[in-house]
């Protein structure tokens, strides 16, 4: 009996260990949208949703669904992030410098354009150049 009494407290101490650790992430979500040549505003479905922590060395990849949105969990709280997007017929899009903790949510509205997907050097390299006046 003591014993099944110290597994059930080492199983407890093992998870209440567990459980700030799992509390140290957070999610990502938003829209991803489309101007199309017209002016009207459509959902992207399936675009290339790129997350990455600009601290470490960390990415993860996430797609849209059929309404635009997506939702990425597992983020580690702490860092800072560049949210990239790419999508078929649609100019990439990305914003820098983020602490996704306190703004969770980051919608885009696209462009169009030739649908390719950036790289984190590639980002790096674009916010080297000075804007053309």
């Amino acid at each position: 009996m003591a014993r099944a009494i110290l597994q059930a407290m080492a199983l407890a101490a093992c998870l209440a260990a567990a459980g700030p650790a799992a509390a140290q992430t957070t999610q990502a979500s938003g829209t991803i949208t489309l101007r199309q040549a017209d002016g009207t505003i459509v959902p992207v479905a399936g675009a290339v949703v790129d997350i990455h922590r600009t601290d470490v060395r960390w990415t993860v990849a996430s797609r849209t669904g059929r309404t635009g949105r997506y939702v990425q969990a597992g983020i580690p709280m702490v860092g800072t992030y560049t949210v990239a997007i790419s999508a078929p017929g649609a100019a990439p899009a990305f914003r820098s410098g983020l602490r996704l903790f306190h703004f969770p949510i980051q919608d885009f509205e696209l462009q169009p354009g030739d649908g390719a997907r950036l790289t984190l050097t590639q980002i790096r390299e674009r916010q080297a150049v000075p804007p053309a006046n």
